[in-house]
């Protein structure tokens, strides 16, 4: 339960007091107080299980971050005005610049077939497992394979305005920002926390003072009604169906 606590805790500190660890946290310790400890010891599993699958689904997106920045070479074998070749790093290509791509090589930048013809394999980039013949004006993609020809390619887009980079910044912009999903669940343990937390404080507290009922039993009732209310199911949707997008 610690660590939850400590979650409930700082999002408490952050403006957040009525979230869903809360609820989860009092129900808990609740669940301890009226000797219930299997029930809290679920509670907790499958709030840690959600906690999991989130980790999960973050390992994942950043794996998948990792595999597209590795499709683009390192390096590219630049052509100057006289023809001659060199070898430079592919992030200092520019706009206009002209690389050379043999069979076999990845195409270093975005731009268009200035020289050649050749079959490229766009499926990291398009996801189409078919290579595509090309020729002179040609789109080229870079991360792309080039299959059977030599190809000169004039670079029009630097390495950070790229296809691939554009896509690593989507990933990373979804990433860092929550899911519908998530933001509804966020917006409604605003208010379904303390509505719950408060009429279980009602069920301790009234039936007692206006009907002589005994404290334990109601303090027993109202404890159980904070158990019943955790919405592990809901707690677990979100990362489970994240986790199981990313698997697909």
């Amino acid at each position: 339960v610690l660590p939850f606590a400590r979650k409930a805790f700082a999002l408490a500190i952050s403006g957040s007091p009525f979230s869903i660890e809360t609820l989860m946290v009092v129900a808990s310790l609740g669940a301890l107080v009226i000797g219930e400890a299997e029930e809290a010891a679920a509670v907790v599993f499958l709030f840690a299980v959600g906690e999991l699958l989130e980790s999960v689904a973050a390992g994942r997106a950043r794996a998948g971050i990792k595999a597209l920045a590795s499709l683009v070479p390192k390096t590219a074998v630049l052509l100057d005005a006289n023809g001659g070749q060199r070898e430079v790093p592919a992030a200092s290509l520019s706009v206009n610049d002209r690389v050379l791509v043999r069979p076999g090589d990845r195409v270093p930048a975005d731009g268009k077939i200035f020289r050649g013809e050749s079959s490229l394999d766009e499926s990291p980039i398009t996801g189409e497992s078919v290579p595509r013949q090309k020729a002179g004006g040609d789109d080229v993609f870079a991360g792309s394979i080039n299959v059977d020809g030599v190809l000169e390619v004039l670079v029009e887009k630097a390495a950070s305005d790229n296809t691939i980079s554009r896509i690593i910044q989507l990933v990373e912009q979804a990433q860092s920002s929550k899911a519908p999903t998530a933001r509804f669940i966020e917006k409604f343990s605003r208010y379904y926390t303390p509505a719950v937390m408060a009429i279980a404080a009602l069920i301790v507290v009234v039936p007692p003072l206006t009907m002589g009922g005994d404290w334990g039993t109601w303090l027993y009732r109202g404890l159980a009604l904070l158990l019943i209310a955790c919405p592990c199911a809901l707690v677990l949707s979100t990362p489970a169906a994240i986790a199981s997008g990313l698997a697909v």
